[in-house]
């Protein structure tokens, strides 16, 4: 096929393309629309009709792909249209792509941000750029997907922290807490087996009762608004509260009987601190996010 000049009557062609289906000569037209797509041309219609094209002899997959594409291309013309994107650098610049993404999420425009994610995971994968794709996919409510990607990036980094994202978006699927509990437990044997020696608790009278919270931050994190209130109305006279934390510094002012710094301990070192104060009750704030410290309870 002969496309005169950088400006083929596209119009045209994907009449000519239908017609050639219509009549039974699907090679014909395969060939017409994969010449245009190959300009390149960049045109979500083009993408539609390739999937007609396929659907006409049977392709079911074949069909189902470019469908997919042509419904991720309609929507990503109709969005970078308005934010200026420039679609030729789009699909082959992948660090233009993730310029893109970066931009548009800090803009909570999460359509344009997970398809441009997307555009720069498909020239390598890149565990900040598989979790923001995750993370933009589920902001739009698109659990599933977002589990999906959380789930590649954990599998593919083996990383405790990479897997911690799925934990997170499993909250909001169907049977929600039944899968981040299951997810949870096999994060706990990859990640956080029994300590090998685990330091006995030192016995105390009930009167001598303790409880404590185990969190990196406290005061400046989004825990203050709940466990602020709990502690300045909490009888310290009744219960001893101890908190572990990453830093005491930055908890200046918090309401309890101690605050231990554990940042800087391994998990041993920081259990042993914990049973040698004789707490009773211990309670992790922080679960399985970064800088979480699951491995610390004796």
């Amino acid at each position: 096929m002969d496309i005169p000049g950088d400006e083929p009557d596209l119009d045209a062609e994907i009449a000519q393309a239908r017609a050639d289906v219509a009549a039974g000569r699907i090679v014909e037209a395969v060939d017409r629309l994969q010449t245009l797509i190959e300009v390149p041309i960049y045109d979500h219609r083009l993408h539609y009709a390739m999937a007609a094209a396929l659907g006409a002899v049977g392709d079911v997959e074949g069909q189902r792909s470019w469908l997919l594409d042509a419904q991720t291309f309609h929507a990503l013309q109709a969005i970078s249209e308005q934010d200026g994107v420039d679609m030729a650098r789009f699909v082959s610049e992948p660090d233009y792509a993730l310029q893109i993404g970066d931009q548009a999420y800090a803009d909570g425009k999460m359509g344009l941000a997970a398809a441009a994610f997307g555009q720069r995971a498909a020239a390598g994968r890149d565990v900040l750029c598989d979790h923001a794709m995750g993370l933009s996919l589920l902001h739009q409510g698109r659990v599933q997907e977002a589990i999906t990607a959380f789930t590649l990036a954990a599998d593919t980094y083996k990383s405790s922290i990479a897997h911690e994202f799925l934990l997170y978006a499993c909250f909001f699927a169907e049977n929600g807490v039944r899968l981040h509990a299951a997810e949870a437990r096999r994060w706990a044997q990859l990640y956080a087996p029994p300590p090998q020696t685990c330091p006995s608790p030192i016995p105390t009278s009930p009167a001598a009762s303790c409880g404590s919270d185990m969190s990196p931050h406290l005061l400046r994190s989004q825990l203050n608004p709940f466990i602020v209130p709990v502690l300045e109305n909490h009888d310290l006279d009744q219960l001893d509260v101890f908190i572990y934390c990453a830093d005491p510094k930055t908890e200046i002012g918090i309401r309890a009987t101690a605050v231990r710094g554990i940042e800087t301990l391994s998990d041993i070192d920081a259990a042993s601190l914990i049973a040698s104060d004789g707490i009773d009750i211990l309670i992790d704030l922080w679960g399985h996010t970064a800088d979480g410290r699951l491995g610390s309870s004796p």
